[in-house]
C-alpha cells in the first residue's frame, strides 16, 4: 500500500501573497552557536533540547546535544525558517490525491495551536477518502518522544484497521 504519513506537517496559509524572506548577514542564533554559548547552555541545562522519557541512551542524548549545538542557526536552518511563510503560501490550493490514504500526527494535543492545525488539516483532507489525524500530547519533535505510539498507529493505519476520523 502507498500512503502519506506526516509528522506535524506544514499546512496551506490562510493569507494570500508572498511573505518577505528574512535573510542575509550573520544571525544572533549562529553567533551563539559558533562562540560556544549554545554548547555551554546545553551542557548546564540539557533538558532544554533533550527529549523526555527513557527512549535514548546517554550517548544518544549527548549526540543530540552536539548536533543541536552544531546546527543551531546554521545557514540551512535559518533559510528553512525564513521560508516557512512562503512554503505555506505556496501550498494554497494543493490537495492530496483522493485515493491516497493520509495519516497525520500533530503535536500539542489539547492546545490552541493543535486545534488550529487540526482544523486546517481537516479542511486540507476533505477530498481524501481515507485519512486520520492523531493529536499527541508532546512537543514538536514527536519522533523523539512518541516513536512507539506512532509506530503502533502507523501499523494499524497501513493494515487498514482504521477509518477516517
Amino acid at each position: 500500500m502507498s500512503a502519506v504519513i506526516g509528522i506535524h506537517p506544514t499546512v496551506p496559509a490562510a493569507k494570500s501573497g508572498p511573505v518577505e524572506v528574512q535573510s542575509g548577514g550573520v544571525g544572533l542564533a549562529r553567533i551563539l552557536s559558533v562562540t560556544g554559548v549554545v554548547r555551554v547552555i546545553l551542557a548546564v541545562a540539557p533538558g532544554l533540547e533533550e527529549p523526555d522519557g527513557d527512549g535514548f541512551t546517554a550517548e544518544e542524548r549527548e549526540r543530540m546535544r552536539l548536533m543541536t549545538s552544531w546546527n543551531f542557526g546554521n545557514d540551512a536552518v535559518a533559510d528553512e525558517t525564513a521560508r516557512i511563510g512562503n512554503n505555506a503560501s505556496d501550498l494554497r490550493g494543493v490537495r492530496y490525491p483522493d485515493g491516497r490514504p493520509v495519516l497525520t500526527f500533530v503535536s500539542g494535543a489539547g492546545s490552541a495551536e493543535e486545534a488550529t492545525k487540526t482544523e486546517s488539516l481537516k479542511d486540507l483532507l476533505k477530498n481524501v477518502k481515507r485519512h486520520e489525524i492523531i493529536p499527541l500530547a508532546a512537543g514538536h519533535y514527536l519522533h523523539w518522544t512518541q516513536a512507539k505510539r506512532m509506530a503502533e498507529e502507523i501499523r494499524k493505519f497501513l493494515g487498514g484497521q482504521q477509518t477516517a476520523r
